[in-house]
This record gives C-alpha cells, sequence and structure tokens, in this order.
C-alpha cells in the first residue's frame, strides 16, 4: 500500500506540478450580505437540499505553500446519495486516470488496474493530496448546500449562498466560498481552503436527474 501511495502521489503531484502557475485563487467580492433568515434563500436551500442524483464535470486545481502538494486536473463528480458518489480525476497530459468511490464503510481508490480499500480516510488525503479534505460534506458542498458543522454563513443580496465555515473533528476550519453561478443558480466556481491549503472547483457541466 506504501507503495500504492508514493506512486500515486509521485504521478499527482510531480508530474503535473507544471500546471499550476495558471491555477490562480479567485477573490470572492460578496458585497452587500442579506439574511440567512431570507424568504428567498431559504426556499432555495430547502430546494437544493432536495436535490440526490446529479453529476457534474469540472476543472479541479489545488494550490497549497508547499509546492510539493499542488496539482490541476479534470473532475467528474457522480453523486447518488450521502457518502455514495463517484469521482474521477485525470490528467491526459500524463495519461494518467484515477477513480475515487466513497461510501459508508470507507474509500476505493482505483488507477492503472490496482484498485485499494483506504479506511483512514484523512491520513490517506493527507499524505496523497496535502490536506483531509472534508469529502463527506463534498456531495452538498458541491450543489451549494451547506451542511456539517458550519457556522457563518453569509448569503448576498441576490439571496445566494456566499460562503460559509466548517469545523471539523480535529477543529480545523475549513471554508467554503462560491464566487459566481449559472443562469441555473448552481455553484460554477468555488473555492474550499483551510487557509494554507486551497482547492478551486470550476464546474463546466451540470446534470441533475
Amino acid at each position: 500500500m506504501k507503495k500504492f501511495y508514493k506512486y500515486a502521489k509521485i504521478i499527482l503531484l510531480s508530474s503535473v506540478a507544471f500546471l499550476t502557475a495558471c491555477v490562480q485563487i479567485p477573490q470572492n467580492e460578496i458585497g452587500e450580505l442579506s439574511s440567512v433568515n431570507d424568504k428567498s434563500f431559504q426556499e432555495r436551500m430547502i430546494a437544493v437540499n432536495k436535490i440526490g442524483a446529479y453529476e457534474l464535470k469540472a476543472s479541479l486545481g489545488v494550490v497549497s505553500q508547499n509546492p510539493s502538494a499542488r496539482f490541476t486536473m479534470s473532475m467528474s463528480f457522480e453523486n447518488r446519495k450521502p457518502l455514495n458518489y463517484q469521482m474521477k480525476l485525470s490528467n491526459s497530459y500524463v495519461g494518467k486516470y484515477y477513480t475515487i468511490k466513497r461510501f459508508k464503510k470507507g474509500l476505493i481508490v482505483q488507477e492503472g488496474g490496482q484498485s485499494i480499500t483506504i479506511n483512514d480516510i484523512p491520513a490517506f488525503l493527507r499524505e496523497n493530496f496535502g490536506a483531509s479534505y472534508p469529502i463527506d460534506h463534498f456531495s452538498d458542498w458541491l450543489k451549494g448546500y451547506p451542511s456539517g458543522n458550519i457556522f457563518a454563513i453569509k448569503v448576498d443580496l441576490k439571496h445566494q449562498l456566499r460562503q460559509f465555515k466548517f469545523t471539523n473533528e480535529d477543529n480545523e476550519v475549513w471554508t467554503i466560498d462560491y464566487v459566481t453561478y449559472d443562469q441555473q443558480q448552481m455553484p460554477k466556481l468555488m473555492v474550499i481552503s483551510n487557509g494554507n491549503q486551497f482547492l478551486r472547483i470550476k464546474i463546466n457541466n451540470w446534470s441533475i436527474q
């Protein structure tokens, strides 16, 4: 397993490090704020929460203070229900493709014919992606619904969710920024960060089932 970690990390981080020069962290200029009790916002959150199965295609970029923990890849995300989703990461330049499947009992990572089950998910994420991303909430956060141990929700005058903060079990605070939305009011550009590691997600296509 250590051999797989080392190999995957070299490919994911080192082979595509040169691409990060074009990855910039967008500024979330929120402007004036509305109330989280705003009726239109509450109605929107109810509708978003009802979205179950969906698929999206996006570009994913990690920017870190640690140069060895930076990369960019294409991402496709298929959600079925909470803690049951599949995420594919690919970089056609180096010809590498990864599939990450999340289930309630753990995480399965597939690459090049290899498949391993991850039980210690935080350790795996730290070793291979530079930080223990709160991936258990990704299926909600990607569609624009704040879940988990959240606080400091910010809503703009367009009744859109623009930012909230999340605290994990280690009392680490993550900030989730929604920079832009598409014409269907679904997230288009978002940033997930802990102050040292920034995950930039630009969603190019939504398919809600």
